[in-house]
């Protein structure tokens, strides 16, 4: 995505010569970026072409670094949001008939099993934290500024060119943003969806001890999951509300039968670990979802307002 940005907004200079050339059969010469130079590159071909390429290879250069970025977040986030959804799936399929020892003793060794896939697929979620933190922070504070730089040169700029322009490259920049979070989000339902297969799952008709186990997890399904984003921004998730309300949900609606109290033990440490869920952090100030999203083009679009109103009474 940011690849398709950068390529737009630098052939902007090269569409409008090529209009120019059909409506008036007059090239004007024109810089990708706004150069101040203290000579003129635009009256000479020889110093125009030289700065031109530089310009384009700059921009090369950023689709490397920036949009290579972009593709190994994606490619990791989504990776690892496809296990925890395979690992849901398979937990809600775990059944064993009663009256079948050597069934439930599999049973018991697969969801062992899985609890310790589970356990790595939370620490690879923070290597992930870890590793894109600090990047995420500058990318939604980066954009966030480059949405209201765009907006302004869009309403000061003299002419439909500069409007064009800045417009089109605020929207593919907007676009670039929602994948982003979008996979963040993703991250964020699948490791809930890790509760839900646990709760979904055939579970035995339970002695009271295990009721008094299941009462305590209902109680905690009972709180809303609320997000802190640090001092910026507190949101609510609406996905992970109905998530965190769907496990009380599953419990009542499930047939309970006898567990054994090994099985209990490696279900109950799942679950417990699914409680938190798991997310994508600029730097633990903002959280990667939509709801930071929505607050950037939010902000984004009042600027614009405002500038409106300045520059167009």
């Amino acid at each position: 995505m940011f690849c398709t940005v950068v390529v737009q907004f630098s052939s902007m200079p090269f569409l409008h010569q090529l209009y120019g050339w059909f409506c008036s059969k007059n090239i004007k010469w024109e810089h990708v970026f706004a150069l101040n130079l203290p000579f003129d590159t635009i009256q000479s071909s020889l110093i125009f072409w030289p700065f031109y390429c530089t310009e384009l290879w700059i921009v090369f250069y950023n689709i490397l670094i920036v949009g290579g970025t972009d593709m190994l977040y994606a490619t990791l986030t989504h990776l690892t949001t496809m296990e925890l959804n395979n690992l849901g799936q398979i937990m809600a399929e775990i059944n064993w008939d009663d009256e079948d020892e050597e069934g439930e003793l599999k049973a018991i060794e697969e969801i062992k099993k899985l609890a310790g896939i589970h356990q790595q697929l939370i620490e690879v979620t923070e290597e992930l934290n870890d590793i894109f933190s600090p990047l995420m922070l500058v990318n939604v504070f980066g954009m966030l500024i480059t949405l209201c730089i765009g907006a302004f040169l869009s309403v000061s700029g003299k002419g439909n060119y500069f409007l064009i322009k800045y417009l089109l490259s605020d929207t593919f920049v907007a676009w670039q943003l929602f994948i982003q979070c979008h996979y963040g989000v993703s991250l964020t339902d699948a490791s809930m969806k890790v509760a839900e297969g646990v709760y979904n799952s055939a579970w035995y008709k339970a002695s009271p001890k295990y009721r008094k186990y299941a009462l305590l997890i209902l109680v905690r399904a009972q709180r809303l999951k609320r997000s802190q984003d640090g001092n910026l921004l507190t949101s609510t998730w609406r996905h992970t509300i109905g998530a965190s309300m769907k496990v009380a949900e599953g419990v009542y609606n499930s047939d309970w039968y006898k567990a054994s109290p090994k099985y209990r033990k490696y279900a109950l440490l799942v679950l417990v670990r699914a409680q938190k869920a798991q997310k994508i952090t600029g730097w633990k100030f903002v959280d990667i979802n939509l709801e930071t999203y929505y607050w950037i083009i939010q902000t984004a679009h009042s600027y614009y307002s405002f500038l409106s109103g300045v520059y167009n009474p």
